[in-house]
């Protein structure tokens, strides 16, 4: 309710009334004669005033100290748990990244086979791990449960202890070469369309990394290594550095 449409508008206007520092990103199957006559009629007749800016961090501070908090609202008998681990990133480069995607995925798995398979006690699992360049060098890794209320604590306590130890003994020989020849499925399945093209191409355009980097994808698959994930493990799963947040349902349900 507090929004300000007017305020809003005024924005809007403003972002698209000058198109200096705007970068283009086009893919697909195109022929570059029939696409520059394109670009230059209908982009290069945007209006363009100089106008060059600089972003801003206006971003929360990273954690200080550990952070539980549980909510109670709703009815229904279903617990929600999101665990959040981030901090400072000393290296964000393509192949730290993949480090730590293969840690969120391992991690998944392994949590999976656990909670759910062998206790039954959990609906479902999310795990993802991720670095970012942008607005600072930093990494997230979030944990998602969805349980009975009752189980919630037991599940984050043998949650914990599977964390532990990827971050610990870093995973197999065997879940590293399961996670390489996942991910170069999807890989080989996603450069195949423009949206993975689009989306690469921003990401590195944003970064300021070279453009060519966005096909190395296959290459940076073959250094990946248990001891790199090892390392990723210990740095993005570090328990200093951890909110959780629980939703249960309101008292009496």
């Amino acid at each position: 309710e507090s929004i300000d449409p007017a305020r809003a508008f005024s924005i809007l206007r403003d972002r698209f009334a000058d198109y200096s520092d705007f970068t283009f990103v086009i893919a697909g199957n195109v022929d570059l004669t029939t696409l520059r006559p394109q670009v230059e009629r209908w982009l290069g007749a945007l209006p363009a005033s100089g106008r060059i800016e600089q972003w801003r961090d206006v971003g929360p501070p990273f954690l200080a100290a550990p952070v539980t908090k549980v909510v109670r609202k709703g009815k229904e008998p279903v617990a929600q748990q999101v665990v959040l681990y981030s901090g400072p990133a000393d290296d964000t480069s393509d192949d730290d990244a993949v480090a730590a995607d293969a840690v969120g995925s391992i991690l998944e798995t392994r949590l999976l086979d656990a909670l759910r398979e062998a206790m039954g006690a959990t609906y479902g699992v999310q795990v993802s791990a991720s670095l970012h360049s942008l607005p600072r060098a930093s990494y997230v890794v979030t944990i998602a449960f969805t349980a009975a209320p009752a189980q919630v604590d037991s599940l984050w306590s043998t949650a914990q202890a599977i964390i532990s130890a990827i971050r610990r003994d870093g995973p197999t020989a065997a879940e590293v070469a399961t996670y390489v020849e996942k991910d170069r499925r999807d890989m080989e399945v996603a450069v195949k369309t423009n949206d993975w093209w689009v989306g690469s191409l921003v990401e590195q355009v944003e970064a300021s990394d070279p453009i060519g980097e966005v096909t190395g994808w296959s290459e940076r698959l073959q250094r990946l290594t248990p001891a790199r994930i090892k390392s990723a493990a210990h740095i993005l799963l570090d328990p200093r550095n951890i909110a959780r947040f629980v939703l249960l349902p309101e008292a009496g349900q």
